[in-house]
């Protein structure tokens, strides 16, 4: 075999043995680094949580703000926007007063409210008790005090 051949085999011996060794022993970061795979783990129990910001222009049509109408990365939108009902009141009308900060009258938000909705989890009997959304309208003008 020429060496070409050689070092060809030797890389695909080496990514089925990454492969395999992923796989014996569960590892959760990527092989030789210490960045994560996945995003967290989640025990099987524990019903996940998605948050969505829903705004409206006009107080008829409401849409759902993502991280790229708030000029935001993604991750810095979810870190804005805690799960729990009386955190997400406070982070979203701060989000909501950045989205109308640059914006002409015409174009600001006049309505906004946070939807904590429960990720239904396949598998998972029973579940917890609370409702399935909650709704968490946010306040566009900065409270009293500041």
């Amino acid at each position: 075999m020429r060496p070409r051949e050689w070092l060809l085999s030797l890389l695909f011996v080496a990514v089925i043995a990454v492969k395999a060794a992923e796989a014996i022993f569960g590892l959760e970061t990527w092989p030789l680094s210490n960045v994560p795979m996945f995003a967290g783990y989640v025990p099987r129990m524990v019903t996940p949580l998605r948050v969505t910001l829903v705004g409206t222009r006009d107080g008829t049509s409401w849409f759902a703000l993502s991280a790229y109408d708030l000029l935001l990365s993604q991750d810095e939108y979810e870190r804005r926007l805690p799960t729990d009902a009386r955190a997400l009141a406070a982070g979203c009308g701060e989000l909501g007063r950045l989205y109308n900060a640059g914006r002409p009258p015409s174009a600001r938000l006049v309505g906004l409210y946070g939807r904590i909705d429960r990720v239904p989890r396949p598998g998972v009997p029973g579940g917890p008790s609370e409702p399935a959304s909650t709704v968490v309208t946010c306040l566009l003008s900065p409270p009293s005090g500041r």
